[in-house]
């Protein structure tokens, strides 16, 4: 559903992206995640990548190491925010 949304989000205008955002996508993609899309808006857009594990979580980051890499969990307990300086 998220490489849906993502695709379907393209489609909505030639702005959308880019080809530095594409090339980061691509990134992900290669380096094991199963879904990747842009979300936010404007300058402060963030990319989300969902992996199937920690393994591949691991390895994602470390591709990745020229970026700033949060780590995002789901729980049962609710929503938490956290922020990181």
């Amino acid at each position: 559903a998220l490489n849906e949304s993502w695709n379907l989000k393209r489609e909505v205008t030639d702005e959308i992206t880019n080809t530095d955002i594409n090339v980061l996508i691509d990134r992900c993609m290669d380096a094991g995640a199963l879904a990747c899309k842009l979300l936010g808006a404007g300058g402060g857009g963030y990319l989300l990548a969902l992996c199937q594990d920690d393994w591949d979580k691991g390895l994602l980051i470390n591709k990745f190491n020229d970026r700033v890499c949060l780590e995002m969990k789901t729980v049962n307990n609710g929503a938490k925010v956290v922020y990181k300086d």
